[in-house]
């Protein structure tokens, strides 16, 4: 009796359509510091991010985010989709923060799935205050608070 052996390739292919899972509403800052604006996504392929500000014109404008002095930055974060994986420009780096940062700054996400581009994207509002040459100020997960000055 002889056995026929049979080998089967079966490969599945995991999809899931770009979704912004995680964005803080809004960050309130210190100028001159540093914030960092996280997009936290979904999808599978992952999805590619970009980053733009609303400015004051509206929801139909888009202002660049790069300057020439470099301010802007991008860095890669972490999917939390299965299998996971690196996602390109995931977090915005705004450094030395100036009072016209105050803005509206938003997450575009996309992959192609299913035969189609899928999208969605995320908002997060970012708040300048003044400087602290005369008032206390405190650090505290992520967020910066300021007091008044301390009266003797």
């Amino acid at each position: 009796m002889h056995q026929r052996l049979c080998y089967v390739d079966l490969r599945v292919w995991y999809v899931a359509v770009p979704r912004v899972r995680y964005m803080r509403q809004s960050h309130t800052v210190i100028a001159g510091s540093t914030v960092e604006l996280l997009c936290r996504i979904w999808g599978w392929p992952l999805p590619h991010v970009t980053w733009h500000r609303l400015g004051s014109q509206g929801p139909n404008s888009r202002l660049p985010l790069h300057e020439e002095d470099g301010r802007f930055t991008l860095r890669d974060g972490v999917a939390v989709a299965p299998p996971g994986g690196t996602v390109i420009n995931a977090t915005l780096v705004i450094s030395d923060v100036r009072p016209s940062d105050r803005d509206t700054y938003v997450c575009d996400i996309s992959s192609y799935v299913d035969g189609a581009w899928r999208y969605d994207n995320g908002t997060v509002l970012v708040r300048v205050k003044g400087h602290c040459s005369f008032d206390i100020c405190v650090s505290v997960c992520n967020m910066s608070f300021t007091t008044d000055r301390m009266r003797l």
